[in-house]
């Protein structure tokens, strides 16, 4: 291995931007009240896939986030294989990056997202997969 003196690298900056729409939710709502909102939002919309998830949370501020509560929790899209009365919850709103998994009969906040999915990488499965829940 080199050192940093004979590595002549350049570092690349990551920007956090989206590269996907996103509505959020006027309201608190429950794993299917948040299905069916986005659904009413028309073609293409849905819950956010865990990717979609981490751009959500790194770009709270933007999206004006609600900031304490159970607010602060935003609805995905995946559901553990073994528990369909869960869904994947993200920290957003107060800059605090943690997630898991909040029971589908509890009220969040709900972001929309529209355009392509992002490739869901399943910290809770063995293997990797691609799409949503």
């Amino acid at each position: 291995m080199s050192n940093n003196k004979e590595n002549k690298m350049t570092p690349i900056k990551l920007s956090k931007t989206l590269s996907f729409e996103v509505i959020v939710g006027d309201k608190l709502m429950t794993y299917t009240e948040a299905e069916k909102y986005v659904a009413s939002l028309g073609k293409g919309w849905r819950l956010p896939d865990d990717a979609e998830l981490e751009l959500i949370y790194e770009n709270h501020e933007l999206l004006k986030l609600p900031t304490s509560g159970p607010a602060i929790w935003v609805w995905g899209s995946r559901t553990p294989p073994n528990h369909r009365n869960l869904a994947r919850i993200q920290a957003a709103g107060i800059g605090y990056q943690g997630w898991g998994w909040g029971w589908k009969d509890y009220a969040y906040t709900v972001c929309g997202v529209r355009g392509k999915p992002m490739i869901l990488f399943c910290d809770y499965c063995a293997d990797k997969t691609e799409g949503r829940g």
